[in-house]
């Protein structure tokens, strides 16, 4: 079948006019040293702080987040989104958030729109990423955390902390993201303080504990009826979620003294493989965990180190990045359906096997196969890659990275 469409595309005249070829980098945001660590996973090379994070000194770097061909850095103490471009390694501006509002975390909505939670001012803030202006904040409940986009909702965990540090009812907020509304709030565990996507479109909320007698849990919630389906009981006090294309779900769980924990979980049968009693040794002190789009996962250390494993078996590799890492992202490139960095026939002949002949859900990243900004992987996207690979058309656009396939 692959022969044939390239077959057909080669007597049409329609030869590519270029590959558009990337390599892929993780990029990690080291908090104590204020920059942004490079590491190229195909040489292992590390450029350790190829930009500096933050318009001041402790700026408190807290997470990156990578789309395509910018990087987008909370600055926590400084109050600001810092937006850089990759290829230039510069910054080209900032977002500025109100002063002691203590951005937190973020999340794309589409091509054009992220949402910030502010943790002290106790309010989820709308940002514009192409004027760097914030569109608008509502409140959303008490010292908003982590949050996650799924179908046009951002699930927000309301972590209710006080500035002493004492824990109240954590909660879940759900917001509506085109009309900007509270569709609901209702609680869960102890500090639901990060969240993440499965391949079925269910949400797990990380709820981390108060770190001294109430442990960790994950709750899923259902994305069809937004209720609580399940939860897992996983020990320690895991501060970090990331759910990889094998569906696995990574707790980032610290480990302070000799090694670092990960727990793992199957985020589809709920089976634990990794909790507190036996966790998966990694790094000392990981903050975060970054799964790549094969089956290995970055575990980030605190000590300057960061991990790449494979929960499924295989060898590990260690790299020395900046001064406190604590959050990582990986480029990719939009329109890489076929996950080897380049933008190509041989994605073009995927996209048009998904909608016209096989009609099988494409296997991750089949999301970057949404390249005209939408919600969805139709005729549109397929218009796109053909005027952009052989008509010198436009650039293909970056959609929302929460369109996933099992």
């Amino acid at each position: 079948m692959t022969r044939r469409i390239m077959l057909v595309l080669a007597v049409c005249g329609l030869l590519p006019l270029a590959a558009r070829a990337a390599g892929p980098s993780a990029y990690v945001a080291n908090t104590l040293g204020e920059t942004l660590s490079r590491i190229d996973l195909t040489s292992g090379q590390v450029d350790h702080n190829i930009v500096v994070l933050g318009s001041d000194v402790n700026s408190a770097p807290n997470q990156v987040i990578v789309r395509d061909t910018m990087a987008y850095v909370i600055n926590s103490t400084t109050d600001e989104l810092q937006c850089i471009n990759l290829l230039t390694e510069t910054t080209v501006g900032y977002v500025t958030f109100p002063s002691g509002s203590n951005p937190y975390a973020m999340a794309f909505y589409d091509d054009r729109y992220a949402y910030v939670t502010l943790l002290w001012n106790n309010s989820l803030a709308k940002v514009d990423v192409d004027t760097r202006q914030i569109v608008r904040e509502d409140s959303i409940g008490i010292s908003p955390g982590g949050l996650v986009i799924h179908d046009h909702k951002a699930y927000v965990g309301i972590t209710a902390v006080s500035d002493e540090y004492v824990y109240g009812q954590g909660k879940l907020a759900i917001w509506d993201c085109r009309a900007d509304t509270l569709i609901t709030c209702y609680n869960v565990g102890t500090n639901p303080n990060s969240l993440a996507v499965d391949g079925g479109g269910d949400i797990h909320v990380l709820c981390t504990g108060d770190y001294f007698s109430d442990f960790g849990i994950s709750y899923i919630i259902s994305g069809a009826a937004d209720v609580v389906s399940d939860s897992l009981p996983l020990g320690g006090s895991p501060g970090s979620i990331a759910i990889g294309p094998d569906n696995y779900a990574y707790c980032a769980a610290g480990g302070w003294v000799s090694v670092g924990n990960v727990f793992v979980y199957n985020a589809g049968t709920r089976e634990i493989l990794y909790d507190s009693s036996r966790p998966l040794l990694v790094t000392k002190g990981c903050m975060a965990v970054a799964p790549f789009q094969d089956s290995t996962v970055m575990a980030i250390g605190f000590y300057d180190t960061v991990q790449v494993v494979n929960v499924h078996g295989g060898g590990s590799i260690k790299y020395a990045v900046g001064d406190g890492p604590v959050f990582a992202d990986y480029n990719y490139r939009p329109g890489d359906i076929t996950g080897d960095w380049m933008v190509d026939i041989g994605d073009l002949t995927r996209l048009i096997e998904y909608l016209f002949i096989t009609f099988e859900p494409m296997p991750y990243p089949g999301w970057q196969g949404n390249v005209d900004g939408d919600f969805s992987i139709d005729v549109g996207d397929l218009t796109r890659v053909i005027e952009y690979l052989f008509l010198e058309g436009a650039g293909l656009r970056v959609g929302p990275t929460w369109l996933r396939f099992d």
